[in-house]
């Protein structure tokens, strides 16, 4: 049993919830009360699933993350500093692909506004996201034609260049990933001198490295 969805919500949380201040802007932010992040991070309550909605929405680059429990940082779905990750161990994530999943993010939001689609009818909802098959080929709800629209827009001109210099990024980064760094530690500079707050343990390997590699 690996941790639970609780668990990383709580480690996220711990990233930045000891800054003066967090749980109040927390609230302005997602419209949740400032009191229910902090009984979630205490464990007095279970995380709701609008909460998990909200951090997902605040936090994309850590969503996979969460709900899966495992990373795919070469595309961007990194996990917080407080948290051990496994099998990946990349936190490096990239300014260009967070904001690239926050105007996507935006651009969805603004999809379902324009197309007039009331999200508190469950059946508008449905309606709205169901793509059906009746004969040979899918077809999309009337949303699509909005899509369309949405496509010609400066905003999702500005989504199509945060993803080129996401793959720029991308690409910067993998072969730092793949590479093999010498024995004298992340800088290939001399052996280091333990200090307060390092962890000796991974010396042997580069901070840009995807994968584990014990020490021969």
């Amino acid at each position: 049993m690996s941790t639970t969805i609780e668990d990383r919500l709580i480690l996220l949380l711990k990233e930045d919830g000891e800054h003066h201040g967090y749980w109040q802007s927390l609230e302005e932010v997602t419209g949740i009360s400032a009191q229910r992040w902090r009984k979630a991070f205490a464990r007095r309550q279970r995380p709701t699933t609008d909460m998990f909605a909200a951090i997902c929405k605040l936090y994309p680059r850590y969503a996979f993350w969460l709900a899966t429990g495992i990373t795919d940082a070469i595309n961007g779905h990194v996990a917080p500093q407080t948290a051990l990750t496994f099998p990946e161990r990349l936190y490096a994530g990239s300014w260009a692909t967070n904001s690239y999943f926050k105007q996507s993010l935006k651009l969805a939001d603004k999809l379902y506004a324009e197309g007039n689609v009331d999200i508190e009818d469950e059946k508008q909802r449905m309606y709205a996201v169901e793509r059906t098959q009746p004969l040979a080929h899918w077809i999309a709800s009337p949303l699509l034609e909005k899509a369309y629209e949405l496509s010609t827009s400066e905003e999702y001109k500005e989504l199509q260049e945060l993803w080129q210099q996401r793959e720029q990024d991308r690409s910067e980064l993998l072969p730092k990933s793949a590479a093999t760094p010498t024995k004298q530690g992340e800088t290939g500079g001399p052996p280091r001198t333990p200090i307060l707050g390092y962890d000796n343990r991974t010396a042997h390997q580069s901070m840009f490295e995807l994968f584990f590699r014990p020490e021969k």
